[in-house]
C-alpha cells in the first residue's frame, strides 16, 4: 500500500518517479524517515511529527500524475474527503486519521488549496460551509468577502455613466476584504477538536518546502502569465523563474528519501527525527542569520521590519523585467516552492485571526491596495466578520436538503427549480431525455429570473426567501411551461412575491468522518487567479469579488448574469454568490454531501448530481459523470456538456425551441452514503480531483 493509493486507481506515475516506502502504523496514516531538508523549523511545529512525516510523503505523492477516477466507486468505512487536488485530499484524510473531526480536515484542507491550487483554493477570497454533525446540529458559514469602506455604488462607472467592466475584474480596486481566514477561525471555535496549529502546519510544510507541478497547474499558470505582468509581486511568484530549478538536486533529494526510508523501519522514524530536530536547531540558527543578512539589504526599500521583506531576494525571476512575458513556461514535474506564503501561514497557525487582519500581514495587503489603487484598509480588515446563518432548506421525496441561505443564491434557486418540477409528472421522465431537460431548462429559467431581481445580501435587502419558496409560488411560475415548446426568455420576468457572476475557478470540497460529521466547503477567488494581484511579501493572490456585484444594474457580467438593486454595491455588504454546497438527510442522517466548481453553472450542476442520486438512483461517481445542461435565462441558450446529447435528442430539443451550445458544465465534488453506510466519493471527470479515504 502506498499513501493508500491502491485504494484509487487507475493512477499513472510518471516515468522514473521515486516514491517512498511506507509502513502502517495503527496510530497513524503513514511512518516514514523524514530527509532533514524537509523540517519546519519553528517551535510551535516542531513537535508535530505525524504532520512532518505527511508532508514529506504527499511531497513524494506529488511528482505522480492522479487521475479522477470514472466508472466505478470504491466504498470506506471510516473517512473521506473529496477536493479538486490529489494532495489537499491526502492532508485531509491524515487529519482524519489522527483523530480529527470533518471540521478540522476542512480546515486543513482549505489551507492546503491554497498552496497546491492557486487559481481558486486561497487565502485572499471567502467562501461558504455547511456542517451537519453526528449530533444533529446543523449550520451554515457565511466567510464571503466584503465590499470595502469606501466602496460605493457608481465606483466602476465613468463620468458618462459607461460601466468600466475590467476595473471590477483585474487589480486592487476589484478585490474585497478576505474572509477565509477569520472564517476557518469561527469554524474550529465551534466545532474544532485538535489544535489550531496542528491544522495549519501541513499548509505551512507544502508551501516551504514546495511540490512537483502537475500538468493542468502548470498550464494554468502559463496561461494566466500576461495577466500577472501588471503586478511586480504576482510575476516574483507566479511567473517561472529564468533559470528552472534544478532537476538533479530533486533526484538527488528523493533519491536520498527512499535510500533513507528503505532503511529504516517505522520503529525507528521518531529516532531518526529526533536527530533531525537537532541537526535542524543548527541549521534554523545560521538560516535566521542568513536572512536577517538578507533583510538588511532590503532596509532601503521599506521592507525590512516584516517576514516578508526576503521576498525580491528569493525570486529567482526578474521583477522588472521590461518584457510582458516570463523567461520560459512552468513544466510539469517542476518543483514549486512558495516560500513568503509559508511565512503567512506560519503568522496564522501562531496567532490565528490576528495574523492575517492584523500584524505584518495586514500591513502588507493595505501597502497592496496603496501602491495600485484599491480600497481596503487597516479597518476593514479588523471589522470583517464571518457570520453563522440558518441553513435554507427544501424537503425532497423524503429527504432533506441543507443548503447556503443567501447571499448565496443557490439556495433558493435550487428549491425553486426542485418545486417547480414537481409540478409537472417527474416520475414518468427518464434521465437523459429530451422531454427531461426540458423541463430541467424551463424551471432553471424561471429560477435565474428571479435571482437576477430578488437576491443579495440578506443583511443589507430584506430577501423574499419565504414566497420565493412557496409551491404556490413555484405552480404559478409554471402555468406557463409547454411540454411542447420553449418559452422565450424575453417573455419571462421575475415573479411577484410580496416585498449576476462568478468565475469557473472555485473549487468545492466534501468531507465525512467516521462519526457522521459532515461538512461542504465552497470557495473562490472568483476569477481564475482573481484579481491576478499578489500581495507582496506575504505571497498569495488577491480576489476580483467585486465583480459579483451589479456594478451597474440591468448590465451582464462576465458570466452573461443580470443583476438587480438587491445586489448593487454598499460599503461592507456581501456579494451575491452562486456557490451552493448542499448537504442531504434523511430522518437527520447524512445522506450526501455535493458542491461544484463553474460560476452560475455550480446551481444547476449540484442540482442535478443531487437528482442523479435521490430521483434517478445513481451512485456517486455515476451521478458526477453523467450529461448535465444549464440555462441562466440570459443569455437564452441551453447548454450541454460536449459529446453528451445523442444527435435524435438535440433535434428534439431544437424542434421545441431551444437554441443549444455545447460547454463543459462545471465540476462536481460529492460524498455519498450508500445502503450499508458507508462513504462513496464522486469525483468529476470533467477536471482534476482526487477521493482519499479510509
Amino acid at each position: 500500500m502506498l499513501l493508500g493509493l491502491t485504494t484509487l486507481p487507475p493512477i499513472r506515475f510518471t516515468k522514473d518517479s521515486a516514491m517512498p516506502n511506507i509502513t502502517d502504523s495503527p496510530n497513524q496514516a503513514i511512518a516514514v524517515n523524514s530527509p532533514l531538508g524537509l523540517m519546519y523549523s519553528k517551535p510551535l511545529l516542531l513537535s508535530k511529527l505525524p504532520h512532518i512525516l505527511l508532508i514529506f510523503a504527499l511531497t513524494m505523492l506529488a511528482n505522480s500524475s492522479i487521475w479522477a477516477q470514472v466508472g466505478w466507486n470504491k466504498a470506506y468505512e471510516n473517512g473521506l474527503v473529496v477536493s479538486a487536488e490529489g494532495v489537499a485530499s491526502e492532508v485531509g484524510r491524515h487529519i482524519l486519521q489522527q483523530g480529527g473531526n470533518a471540521v478540522d480536515a476542512a480546515i486543513a484542507v482549505q489551507f492546503a488549496l491554497a498552496v497546491t491550487l492557486p487559481r481558486a483554493g486561497n487565502l485572499g477570497g471567502g467562501g461558504f460551509m455547511v456542517v451537519h454533525m453526528a449530533d444533529g446540529t446543523v449550520a451554515s458559514l457565511d466567510f464571503r468577502e466584503r465590499a470595502p469602506g469606501l466602496a460605493h455604488r457608481d465606483m466602476y462607472l465613468d463620468s458618462g455613466g459607461n460601466y468600466l467592466s475590467d476595473l471590477s475584474k483585474t487589480g486592487a480596486l476589484a478585490v474585497g476584504v478576505p474572509g477565509t481566514v477569520d472564517g476557518m477561525v469561527k469554524a474550529h471555535a465551534r466545532f474544532g477538536s485538535l489544535p489550531w496549529a496542528d491544522l495549519v502546519a501541513p499548509a505551512i510544510a507544502l508551501a516551504r518546502e514546495g511540490y512537483a507541478l502537475s500538468y493542468s497547474q502548470a498550464s494554468s499558470l502559463n496561461y494566466t502569465g500576461s495577466a500577472f505582468a501588471r503586478f511586480e509581486a504576482s510575476r516574483k511568484y507566479f511567473w517561472a523563474p529564468c533559470e528552472k530549478p534544478s532537476i538533479s538536486t530533486n533526484t538527488a533529494k528523493a533519491a536520498n528519501v527512499v535510500k533513507a526510508t528503505n532503511t529504516a523501519k517505522a520503529t525507528n522514524v521518531v529516532k531518526a527525527t529526533n536527530t533531525a530536530k537537532a541537526t535542524n536547531a543548527g541549521k534554523t540558527t545560521n538560516t535566521a542569520k542568513a536572512a536577517n543578512t538578507s533583510t538588511s539589504k532590503v532596509t532601503n526599500t521599506g521592507r525590512a521590519n516584516d517576514p516578508g521583506a526576503e521576498a525580491a531576494i528569493m525570486s529567482g525571476n526578474d521583477a522588472e523585467k521590461p518584457s510582458g512575458e516570463a523567461c520560459r513556461a512552468f513544466e510539469e514535474g517542476e518543483h514549486f516552492e512558495q516560500t513568503d506564503l509559508a511565512r503567512t501561514l506560519e503568522a496564522v497557525a501562531e496567532t490565528g485571526r490576528e495574523g492575517f487582519y492584523g500584524g505584518w500581514v495586514a500591513d502588507r495587503i493595505v501597502q497592496t491596495m496603496e501602491k495600485y489603487d484599491g480600497l481596503i484598509s487597516h479597518e476593514d480588515l479588523k471589522a470583517y466578520e464571518s457570520v453563522w446563518r440558518e441553513p435554507y432548506e427544501v424537503d425532497f421525496r423524503g429527504y432533506r436538503l441543507h443548503i447556503m441561505p443567501p447571499p448565496s443564491s443557490g439556495s433558493i434557486a435550487v428549491g425553486q427549480i426542485l418545486r417547480m418540477m414537481e409540478t409537472q409528472e417527474l416520475d414518468s421522465l427518464e434521465h437523459h431525455s429530451a422531454a427531461y431537460y426540458h423541463l430541467l431548462a424551463e424551471a432553471m429559467r424561471r429560477a435565474f429570473a428571479d435571482r437576477a431581481h430578488y437576491l443579495g445580501d440578506p443583511d443589507f435587502y430584506p430577501v423574499p426567501s419565504q414566497a420565493l419558496s412557496e409551491s404556490d409560488y413555484a405552480a404559478e411560475r409554471m402555468a406557463s411551461f409547454d411540454p411542447d415548446r420553449a418559452t422565450p426568455s424575453d417573455k419571462i420576468r421575475h415573479g411577484e412575491v410580496s416585498m449576476l457572476k462568478e468565475s469557473y475557478e472555485t473549487t468545492h470540497f466534501s468531507i465525512m468522518d467516521a462519526q457522521g460529521n459532515a461538512v461542504g466547503i465552497t470557495t473562490t477567488l472568483n476569477g481564475s487567479f482573481g484579481s491576478k494581484l499578489a500581495v507582496d511579501g506575504a505571497g498569495f493572490l488577491l480576489n476580483n469579488e467585486m465583480d459579483d456585484f451589479s456594478a451597474q444594474p440591468g448590465t451582464p457580467n462576465m458570466f452573461g448574469l443580470l443583476g438587480g438593486e438587491a445586489n448593487a454595491i454598499e460599503p461592507g455588504k456581501r456579494m451575491l454568490s452562486s456557490m451552493t454546497p448542499i448537504i442531504v438527510s434523511k430522518d437527520g442522517q447524512v445522506k450526501m454531501i455535493a458542491g461544484a466548481a463553474g460560476g452560475p453553472r455550480i446551481i444547476t450542476a449540484t442540482l442535478q448530481n443531487v437528482l442523479n442520486v435521490l430521483l434517478f438512483d445513481m451512485n456517486a461517481q455515476q451521478a458526477n459523470a453523467a450529461p448535465r445542461i444549464h440555462h441562466q435565462w440570459y443569455p437564452d441558450r441551453l447548454l450541454f456538456d460536449p459529446m453528451s446529447l445523442s444527435a435524435d435528442t438535440q433535434a428534439l430539443l431544437r424542434a421545441k425551441g431551444h437554441e443549444l451550445g455545447q460547454t463543459t458544465l462545471a465540476r462536481v465534488h460529492s460524498i455519498v452514503v450508500d445502503s450499508q453506510g458507508r462513504l462513496t466519493g464522486g469525483v468529476d471527470p470533467r477536471g482534476d480531483g482526487y477521493a482519499a479515504g479510509y
